[in-house]
Parts: structure tokens; C-alpha cells; sequence
């Protein structure tokens, strides 16, 4: 079966090892993959992915609140059978993917609650304050999701009691044989 793929992120870099040369590169042998990037560095086609540059990088605020909308705006959702999101922030636009009835993938990279409370550019208080809100909305969002794909077996064991459909893809480095 030929699906229409699109990897979603929002920070990752667009040639991002796991992102890119693990999923997107591997799917693209057999399906039509495409990777939204937001990098300013334009569209081009890589390894027989296409990937789209959605603009210019955001600070941080912006990144979270207004990126994910925006990339929801300019991605034709009908074009596309699976969504996979590689952000917290693009959790956000779940309910309008499952909305027209697509399947929905989130690659959990990191534990990003206990993430959360280690940034060193907002006060402990905030941190706590933030990192609550984010695991109720989690908790939440995760069961609308198809499946969660994560990096450790922490992750998976930790998100596989909100969204039983998790599994564990380490993100060991890629060996050469040459």
C-alpha cells in the first residue's frame, strides 16, 4: 500500500538523523513522504522525500502557539492519510487531524514533562506550574493520537499507561558498513 505520509516538526532540524534518515527515508521507499520543516532554507527534495519549508524559525512563545496553527493552515490535511509529529507544541492540532478522520502518530523524542522543569530560562514556580499543565494536556491529547512512538523504554512504559498503542524505537546512531 502506497500511503501519503507527512512528518511534521517544528524544531527538528530538517536532515535530523532519526527524523529524517530513520523514518522519513525508510518510508519514502515505499511511500510518499513528505517532511514540513520550518528552517528557511526553502523546499527541495532529498532521498526521494519531499521536504517543504514553512518559513523563517520562531522564538520560543511563538514556536508554541502560533507555529503549530500556522503549519495546520498551510498543510492541506486532506492530502495526507498519516500525520507524524515530532513536537509537543504540534500536539495542539491533533483534534483537527483526527477531526477528518486521519491517522495520527506522536514521536515522543523526550520525557518532556521532567524536561520541563530543567529550563534554565524560567523560574522553578513557572517550570512546575507549566510542567503540570503540559501532563494534563497530555494526558489528554495522547488518547486522541493512533499510536506513540517513543526513544526509550522509560518513555514508552510512562506514555503506554495513557495511549496503550506505544512502542520503544531507539534512537541508536547509524553504522556504515563501508
Amino acid at each position: 500500500m502506497n500511503l501519503r505520509i507527512a512528518h511534521i516538526t517544528s524544531s527538528h532540524s530538517r536532515l535530523d538523523n532519526r527524523i529524517f534518515f530513520k523514518q522519513c527515508c525508510f518510508l519514502a521507499k515505499k511511500n510518499n513522504v513528505t517532511l514540513f520543516v520550518s528552517d528557511g532554507l526553502g523546499n527541495k527534495k532529498i532521498s526521494n522525500v519531499l521536504v517543504v519549508d514553512l518559513g523563517l524559525k520562531f522564538s520560543r512563545l511563538k514556536r508554541f502557539l502560533i507555529l503549530p496553527f500556522m503549519m495546520l493552515k498551510i498543510i492541506d490535511i486532506t492530502n495526507y492519510d498519516v500525520f507524524h509529529l515530532h513536537d509537543p507544541e504540534l500536539l495542539l492540532i491533533v483534534p483537527f487531524i483526527r477531526g477528518k478522520r486521519k491517522i495520527v502518530i506522536f514521536d515522543s523524542h523526550e520525557d518532556v514533562i521532567k524536561q520541563m522543569l530543567y529550563k534554565p530560562y524560567l523560574n522553578k514556580l513557572l517550570l512546575k506550574i507549566i510542567s503540570n499543565f503540559y501532563g494534563v494536556f497530555q494526558f489528554i491529547i495522547l488518547k486522541l493520537v493512533d499510536g506513540v512512538v517513543t526513544s526509550t523504554p522509560h518513555i514508552k512504559n510512562k506514555l503506554k499507561k495513557i495511549n496503550s498503542n506505544s512502542i520503544d524505537i531507539k534512537n541508536y546512531p547509524i553504522i556504515n558498513d563501508n
